[in-house]
């Protein structure tokens, strides 16, 4: 609570709660039951400007310093809980600060790399090339030549964006508490996701490491890279990286450059990322896209990246040739299986808002569809009707919006749809290879023995409950026959995928003794088991394919 913390974060609760107050949200905080006379200490002027809701939270952001911003800043990709007049609004937010001395980058160097800094660079440029609420990079050189660009925590970043964090969380709990309708949005959840992220963001051992493993993904690309990493002078706060020499995409004059090549390339590469690898740039906005003297494309600021799970991949890959194909009933089908829903959905009303989403994005002539943006509205759609996404499609949505507007400014003909069309086709003739499936076959029949061998454990847990009589169940009747159909379905093909595997080793181990009788060689018993394996595996995968997928 407010009160166990120190007299300074007293005094950043009042400069927050003043701030709100004076931007039209004194009701909110009314509602929340707090003790204002104790926490304001002198009278406030509303701002009498007529601002909408969303301009006013966008306008507290940007008072209230790095925290917020960045806070808002992550917001703005989370349209899976915001309307968006709200994403409008704070995409807005920019994150940009004066540069802190460099007396103090100097100080910070030299206790991060344990040295002098004459001593571990032939030359560091004191003027920073950048600067953002969390870090600015100054250039450098190395005595073998070797020129760098090393990226320098803001003192005392961690400490203040810490103490603001705990505020929100404070006020995010009784937000919950005190106002119902906030609890849709989960309040408290969203701060701990905000945490989590700035924690990453504020150690720059993982950036450095999301910078080698996107450079070994992009490594066969020869028109994209990314800055290498010097591991020996890299810590939690001091980045040090290879110094790549060019242009910001939004300070790039066009007309000396081609176009269309460049629009392809960005388009394909975050396309490759998103569907193909599944580790994505998380926010490859105009400012982080360098273009080189050498004409590649270079990303820069990998502090935030994306991760889609295969299966993620799998669905999303779905959607989009749902949606090329029109397919009203599976986009639908797709749409509900991407989240959870809080409450039965009505199938039959979503598939209509369905078709009025496809029928406009979709039904234009191949250059005027906004693939990006469909997909977008489609998950937008979803929250509408209470269908909680993965953070991770939404962050897709916000990336593959922003990657194909900067396509189709330098290539107004750019499509999404043709661009990713390639890695669509390789993904989904690999999704159904023999190995590929058959591999998913034994990932199903080891999580069936993984939950075998736990349940005599949580029976006899559940068992004890019942004896002490301490076990409450509440059970509520929804979709009920969804569910038993779905179990009924999963059980038989991981019955079958045991007799395929039974059959294949039992035939192998026939075929090793070498006994007759034979046919073309080899036993007879293990050609027949092999073709019965076969046949299950076949049979196995008709069901698949009708069924939508595993």
């Amino acid at each position: 609570m407010i009160g166990h913390h120190t007299l300074r974060d007293l005094d950043r609760a009042r400069t927050i709660i003043t701030v709100l107050i004076r931007n039209g949200f004194g009701q909110i905080l009314s509602e929340m039951s707090l003790p204002l006379p104790l926490v304001i200490k002198k009278r406030i002027t509303v701002r009498g400007e007529r601002l909408s809701f969303p301009e006013r939270m966008r306008r507290v952001c940007a008072e209230l310093g790095p925290t917020f911003v960045k806070f808002g800043q992550i917001l703005s990709v989370r349209s899976d809980i915001l309307p968006p007049s709200y994403i409008a609004e704070l995409e807005k937010l920019q994150d940009e600060v004066p540069p802190f001395p460099f007396d103090e980058v100097k100080k910070i160097v030299e206790q991060e790399l344990g040295g002098p800094l004459d001593d571990i660079f032939a030359g560091f440029d004191p003027a920073p090339v950048a600067a953002a609420s969390m870090a600015q990079v100054h250039y450098a050189v190395l005595a073998d030549g070797s020129k760098l660009a090393v990226k320098v925590q803001r003192p005392g970043i961690r400490s203040m964006m810490q103490a603001d964090i705990e505020i929100l969380r404070y006020l995010a709990s009784l937000i919950e508490e005190r106002v119902p309708r906030s609890r849709a949005f989960n309040p408290t959840g969203l701060v701990d996701e905000f945490s989590r992220t700035v924690n990453r963001e504020l150690d720059f051992i993982g950036e450095a490491q999301n910078l080698i493993q996107f450079g070994k993904i992009i490594a066969e690309d020869k028109d994209t890279c990314c800055p290498g990493v010097f591991l020996d002078l890299t810590t939690p706060r001091v980045l040090t990286m290879e110094r790549l020499e060019g242009k910001k995409f939004s300070e790039i004059d066009f007309d000396t450059i081609d176009r269309k090549k460049l629009a392809h390339v960005a388009l394909r590469s975050m396309i490759k990322q998103v569907l193909q690898d599944g580790f994505f740039h998380a926010d490859p906005h105009p400012g982080n896209i360098f273009i080189l003297r050498d004409g590649r494309l270079a990303f820069l600021d990998l502090g935030a990246v994306g991760r889609l799970t295969r299966s993620a991949r799998y669905r999303l890959l779905d959607l989009i040739i749902a949606l090329e194909r029109k397919d009203y009933d599976e986009v639908t089908r797709l749409v509900l299986e991407m989240g959870e829903a809080a409450e039965p959905v009505d199938e039959e009303e979503l598939k209509r808002d369905v078709m009025d989403i496809i029928d406009r994005y979709y039904g234009l002539s191949l250059k005027k569809v906004n693939a990006s943006e469909g997909i977008q509205r489609l998950f937008e759609l979803a929250i509408g009707y209470g269908i909680r996404l993965p953070r991770s499609y939404a962050l897709v949505g916000k990336v593959l919006i922003t990657c194909e507007n900067i396509g189709r400014a330098l290539d107004p003909d750019i499509n999404l749809i043709e661009e990713a069309r390639p890695y669509i086709e390789e993904i989904a003739l690999r999704r159904w290879m023999p190995d590929e499936v058959i591999g998913n076959i034994f990932a199903d029949i080891r999580h069936a023995a993984r939950l075998l061998k736990s349940f005599p454990g949580r029976a006899s847990a559940i068992m004890a409950k019942v004896e002490r009589g301490r076990l409450a169940i509440e059970f509520k009747h929804v979709g009920i026959e969804k569910l038993v159909r779905a179990l009924d379905r999963v059980s038989s093909r991981i019955t079958a995928g045991l007799i395929i595997a039974a059959l294949i080793i039992g035939s192998s181990y026939i075929i090793s003794l070498q006994r007759g009788p034979f046919l073309l060689g080899h036993p007879l018993l293990g050609i027949i088991g092999f073709v019965l394996a076969a046949a299950f595996a076949f049979i196995i995968l008709i069901s698949i394919l009708r069924s939508g997928g595993i």
